[in-house]
C-alpha cells in the first residue's frame, strides 16, 4: 500500500520509483517515512525533467494539432508534473494553459491552448488517442486528459 502518494488531478496520484536495469519499482510507504518524503520528492522531480525526450511527432488530423513526446526512458510521461519544464524547448508559453495527456510511461501528449476551434478538435483526437494508447501500451498511466 502506497499511503505516501501525492494527488495529481482526479485518479492521478504522484509517487515514488526507481528505475533498475531491468525493472522500475516503487517505493513503498515504510521506505519513504524512514527518510525525508520531501526531499526524495524534489529528487524525484528533478530526475525526472532530467530524461530526455528522443521523438516529437507532430499530429495534424482534421485541424486537430497536437504532439506525442516520446521516449526510451519510462519516466517520459511522468513528465506530466511539471509541464512548465517543457517551455521552451517543446511548448510555448500558453496563457491559457495546456491540455495534457500521459497514456503510458514512454508518451505525453500535449497541446497549447491558443484558441477554441482548435482547442475542440485537439481534445476530441487526443482523447481517442490517449484512450487507445493506454490501453495498447505496457506501463499505461491514464487514458484521461488534463488541463
Amino acid at each position: 500500500m502506497l499511503s505516501y502518494g501525492w494527488p495529481v488531478a482526479d485518479g492521478l496520484t504522484e509517487v515514488l520509483c526507481i528505475d533498475y536495469p531491468d525493472v522500475v519499482a516503487y517505493l513503498n510507504t515504510d521506505q519513504v517515512c524512514a527518510r525525508d518524503a520531501g526531499r526524495l520528492r524534489e529528487a524525484g522531480r528533478y530526475n525526472t525533467v532530467a530524461e530526455p525526450i528522443d521523438e516529437v511527432i507532430r499530429r495534424s488530423d482534421d485541424d486537430a494539432e497536437f504532439s506525442i513526446l516520446a521516449g526510451e526512458s519510462v519516466f517520459v510521461g511522468s513528465k506530466i508534473l511539471d509541464i512548465g519544464a517543457l517551455v521552451p524547448d517543446y511548448l510555448p508559453v500558453t496563457p491559457h494553459g495546456v491540455i495534457v495527456g500521459a497514456p503510458s510511461r514512454n508518451l505525453l501528449m500535449v497541446h497549447p491552448i491558443h484558441a477554441a476551434g482548435p482547442l475542440l478538435a485537439a481534445v476530441n483526437a487526443m482523447a481517442h488517442l490517449c484512450q487507445t494508447l493506454s490501453a495498447g501500451n505496457p506501463g499505461p498511466i491514464s487514458g484521461d486528459l488534463y488541463h
